[in-house]
């Protein structure tokens, strides 16, 4: 009598402390609640993450770049990935060089098409101790990329650089990289050889600095003169995909990029910003230059008279 008593008991504590179906079904759905609440705002911040480890890695090295150039007392490049680069391998092909010369460089050239849109590197046309007149070119770093997920803005790559005469204020916040051509003139021959010191030259998008800091360009007679403008570098969130075959190997032809943020705000956010800006301010700029520099969201601004990057936020409202 007295151990069944006992057993009662104990099965009726138990009974007393355990969750009901109904309870733990709250306890879900609040869980449930919670995460669709939690998970927008995590995700948001790590893509605000891998944005500024983006622009933080890009704006270190083109600072190493600068250093270099003053120290050494020579022209430094920082080149990137160009996008034809099936082009250049079908160059290169054609080249009458033995397979033991030929294959690595196709190989080194295949293997930068995973780079397009976002890798770059740092290299000098000259090394230390060189005599005037001489060239050896020297890559300073190994070939990098952008944190995954994070490319630079296409239009970079794809615009057409503006000449001096067609060049008018804010324009920089559209055009291309700086690449080895001249206005009025015939292009230059490539100068920078791709992807390795010893590779065959090609016609790079690239921001140069010359022995004093200053960025530079190529003028219509091949000479390096004072860049003129400041170079404007946007990132957007994005993926790079490539044509390949059943086998995985890549299909010759252009790579579909696509861009899925990173953008500024939209029209009607900027039209609030443009009204809110002081008159005194509004006549430094156009409305059409404000619209160009906010329309994303970071951006490396390398000033050409002293080379020093910087990183330019969306809503900056002003025209350096």
């Amino acid at each position: 009598m007295k151990n069944s008593e006992i057993n009662r008991r104990r099965h009726g504590a138990l009974g007393q402390g355990a969750f009901t179906l109904l309870e733990l079904l709250v306890v879900t759905g609040i869980i449930a609640v919670l995460v669709s609440i939690t998970l927008p705002a995590m995700k948001g911040l790590g893509r605000s993450a891998t944005n500024k480890g983006a622009t933080r890695q890009l704006v270190e090295d083109l600072r190493f770049a600068r250093q270099v150039a003053l120290r050494n007392r020579s022209t430094v490049y920082v080149v990137f990935t160009p996008t034809n680069i099936w082009d250049i391998i079908k160059n290169v092909d054609k080249e009458m060089l033995p397979p033991r010369k030929k294959d690595p460089r196709l190989l080194s050239l295949t293997n930068m098409l995973e780079k397009q849109f976002s890798g770059y590197a740092i290299m000098s046309m000259r090394s230390v101790g060189d005599q005037p007149g001489q060239s050896h070119p020297n890559y300073l770093t190994e070939w990098k990329r952008l944190p995954a997920g994070m490319l630079i803005a296409p239009y970079k790559f794809m615009n057409w650089r503006k000449g001096e005469n067609e060049y008018r204020r804010g324009d920089e916040y559209t055009d291309g990289f700086q690449k080895d051509h001249f206005f009025g003139h015939a292009p230059q021959m490539p100068l920078i050889p791709f992807p390795l010191a010893d590779s065959s030259p090609a016609r790079l998008p690239h921001v140069a600095f010359n022995s004093r800091g200053q960025l530079v360009k190529r003028n219509g007679f091949g000479k390096l003169v004072p860049a003129g403008r400041n170079e404007i570098i946007p990132f957007v969130e994005g993926s790079v995909f490539h044509d390949r075959d059943r086998f995985g190997n890549y299909r010759p032809g252009w790579p579909d990029v696509l861009a899925t943020g990173g953008f500024g705000f939209d029209e009607a956010r900027l039209i609030e910003l443009w009204n809110d800006i002081p008159p005194a301010e509004k006549q430094r700029m156009t409305w059409d230059q404000f619209r160009r520099k906010n329309r994303y969201h970071s951006k490396i601004v390398v000033n050409h008279i002293t080379g020093r990057a910087r990183v330019e936020t969306a809503a900056a409202a002003t025209i350096d």
